[in-house]
């Protein structure tokens, strides 16, 4: 899962910016007894919004989206919503109860309810990365018809194999990392930094735009990146025993509506061979297809960003 680069959140609005076409703005939301937080990035006239369900846990985009999403947001508007704890939505009440995947798939249903109310007449393309991938496709498992497509990066698998593969990429050059589960925040961390290292979370950018990214924007402020680092470290811990037994084969076998797996080459945060033999395995009715990004590891859409917004003005162009 993706490591967390810096911290980030907690809850003002700010302004709605205009830049000819270009609407910039957040929004705070009641979700089912708890204030969250989206955003929106791009063409106010696009017939298509793509809503990202981010990684982690408890890692948002929303951090990033402005220097990353500036090609999607010529074509689309763009939504980022930060889930239940995690970024602008982190308080520490959240975490005062038991979290299970179906809170944060309850979540993400009303952010679509929304949106449709907010939006009508568009089109909604669903985007799931890393540990977003599932929930989103139980999401769309639970209301296809509430998507055109769904386009799932950085694919969640099998969360133990993993991280079985994980340490035996890394062991032979660091024998001293204890093997897996990596239950632990601190374990986890370690893994992360020394796949960054090997460039198998992030191979087509530096370490470096990537943090200028999550300091350049205006969605956050400084006390909202000061709390995202919180905010991962306590949705990892309520979610981590759950994510030990996840094997998504068995969860969500079938896609019921249009589907892209696009995954880095390199990305070993949720390899691709275990991607691979998933797509493979999945039932896709109304199509399916996987999509390899060659200078990718874990962020295909922040590495090759062009690239991913020609691939999703594919996606957009599927007919209702």
């Amino acid at each position: 899962m993706q490591k967390t680069l810096l911290a980030a959140l907690l809850i003002f609005n700010l302004p709605f910016y205009s830049f000819g076409k270009i609407m910039q703005k957040t929004e705070q939301l009641n979700v089912r007894q708890s204030k969250q937080w989206i955003s929106y990035f791009g063409n106010d006239s696009a017939k298509t919004v793509i809503l990202f369900v981010h990684g982690g846990p408890g890692s948002p985009l929303m951090m990033f989206s402005e220097s990353f999403d500036k090609e999607l947001a010529k074509n689309f508007l763009v939504v980022h919503w930060d889930q239940r704890g995690a970024g602008k939505s982190y308080t520490p009440e959240a975490f005062n109860k038991s979290l299970s995947l179906k809170d944060y798939v309850a979540d993400g249903l009303e952010v679509v309810k929304h949106l449709k109310e907010k939006l009508p007449g568009k089109k909604l393309i669903l985007v799931g990365h890393s540990w977003g991938t599932v929930v989103a496709s139980h999401m769309v498992k639970a209301e296809p018809d509430a998507f055109v497509a769904y386009v799932s990066v950085g694919t969640v698998v099998d969360y133990a194999k993993a991280d079985q593969i994980k340490y035996e990429f890394l062991h032979k050059n660091h024998p001293e990392l204890k093997a897996p589960p990596y239950v632990h925040w601190a374990d986890a961390m370690q893994v992360s930094q020394l796949l960054i290292k090997a460039h198998r979370i992030f191979h087509g950018i530096a370490l470096d735009e990537v943090n200028r990214a999550a300091g350049s924007g205006h969605f956050y402020s400084m006390d909202d990146l000061k709390n995202q680092s919180l905010g991962a470290q306590k949705s990892f811990e309520a979610l981590i025993p759950f994510l030990e037994k996840y094997n998504a084969a068995s969860a969500v076998p079938t896609l019921d509506i249009p589907t892209y797996f696009i995954q880095g080459t390199f990305d070993l945060a949720t390899p691709t061979e275990l991607v691979k033999k998933y797509f493979d395995k999945t039932l896709a009715p109304k199509g399916k297809e996987f999509i390899e990004f060659k200078n990718s590891a874990h962020f295909p859409m922040f590495e090759e960003a062009a690239l991913f917004a020609e691939t999703m003005k594919k996606v957009g162009s599927l007919r209702p």
